[in-house]
């Protein structure tokens, strides 16, 4: 999928403007680099392939599906989480092709300009700060704050980004 394809898939599924960071962050690919997120201290642990293109970010159902989150059909994400939009898939690195889809995914606030973003994760719809832009993401830096959100849990003290590995090298 091109890049404004998805824009406007995600767009139209939440009924959001994409803040100009985020839409920056998709037209240089600034994820291409990343590699591996490894989620240390916070509530969902291991390391992580991450897809920020992944079409099913704009289909909740699907994204449920795929995931294993039988009641994702049951969220009114517009007014439980609309300053939120899903922002990128994550599968466990080392399991490989026999993954199961993680029940966790990672959102990216379209309120505020900076795009804080966090791990979404199915146990109690709840939303785990990480950081507090997507500068600070793409930097791994772990300062994100409390959120002020009826679903909001404790945010991550730390987390990086590491070389892609093969699962069969692990």
């Amino acid at each position: 999928m091109e890049t404004e394809e998805f824009v406007a898939a995600i767009q139209k599924a939440y009924n959001v403007e994409l803040p100009v960071r985020y839409r920056k962050f998709l037209d240089g690919k600034e994820y291409a680099k990343l590699g591996q997120l490894k989620l240390l201290d916070g509530y969902v642990r291991g390391t992580f392939d991450v897809e920020f293109m992944d079409p099913q970010l704009a289909d909740l159902a699907a994204l449920g599906e795929d995931r294993g989150i039988d009641d994702m059909d049951d969220i009114d994400w517009p007014d439980e989480f609309g300053d939120f939009v899903p922002f990128a898939t994550l599968v466990d690195a080392f399991k490989g092709e026999q993954a199961e889809g993680v029940k966790s995914f990672l959102i990216i606030s379209v309120k505020e300009d900076t795009c804080p973003v966090a791990v979404w994760d199915y146990d109690g719809w709840s939303i785990y700060p990480l950081a507090q832009s997507i500068d600070d993401f793409l930097a791994g830096v772990a300062k994100a704050k409390r959120l002020g959100h009826n679903r909001a849990a404790t945010p991550y003290k730390k987390f990086a980004w590491q070389a892609t590995t093969l699962a069969e090298d692990a």
